[in-house]
């Protein structure tokens, strides 16, 4: 029996490994799969930017922002070594196979980390809170800043499940004029989210208002870039 392939704003998705769950694969026959931070990378890439893709998942939004400025000026980083291959495959099926993948944990300072995978590959995190675990992971940490500076990124896309509140301790935002951040909002976490707004301003990453969707993907652009 045929696998199910699927197309989320141009690129084509299927899982030759058996990754994705059911409900995975419903969020994918829906157009529902990363549906808001697609939308944020293709209103608001150009060419000429450099990605660094924070949270790869499947390889989705990486492959769509190389479609908007070449697979040479994207870097995905995913902590999940389980989606490395998955991730390779849907690169090179959709012609960008020359994406710079790292698999680790991006942060500061090296070392390693506990990762806790989920059934939903989506939902993994650092917590041992994640929904439905079925494994977890030593996996090594990755400087942020050295690698944001190696490979001269201006474009922060950012999905890592709650971690980027830590991140944001330890990120130097200088270098980026555009922060594209999926953000997960909760009660318990207000005081963040509000800190987190903060530390974008003050950075001069200031919240685009226009282009915002809905309170769970964040847009922040330098207002140089508004006037470009």
């Amino acid at each position: 029996m045929a696998k199910p392939k699927y197309s989320l704003s141009g690129i084509t998705v299927e899982d030759p490994y058996g990754v994705f769950s059911p409900k995975l694969h419903r969020s994918m026959a829906k157009d529902r799969y990363e549906r808001l931070e697609r939308v944020a990378v293709e209103r608001c890439l150009k060419a000429g930017d450099h990605v660094l893709d924070l949270g790869a998942g499947c390889g989705v939004v990486g492959a769509l922002a190389a479609s908007i400025v070449g697979a040479e000026a994207v870097t995905s980083v995913e902590a999940n070594p389980g989606l490395e291959d998955l991730i390779k495959h849907i690169h090179k099926i959709n012609g960008y196979g020359d994406i710079n993948l790292v698999t680790g944990l991006a942060g500061k300072g090296k070392g390693s980390a506990t990762f806790y995978i989920s059934r939903d590959f989506w939902a993994s995190s650092l917590s041992p809170d994640t929904p439905d675990i079925v494994s977890k992971e030593k996996i090594k940490k990755i400087d942020i800043n050295d690698l944001a500076k190696k490979v001269k990124a201006n474009v922060l896309v950012c999905d890592i499940e709650g971690a980027e509140f830590a991140l944001l301790d330890v990120l130097d935002l200088a270098p980026f004029d555009l922060v594209i951040m999926e953000i997960h909002p909760t009660p318990d976490n207000i005081e963040e989210v509000g800190a987190l707004y903060q530390t974008m301003i003050k950075a001069g990453l200031l919240p685009d208002l226009s282009t915002a969707l809905r309170p769970t993907v964040a847009i922040f652009q330098r207002s140089e870039r508004y006037s470009a």
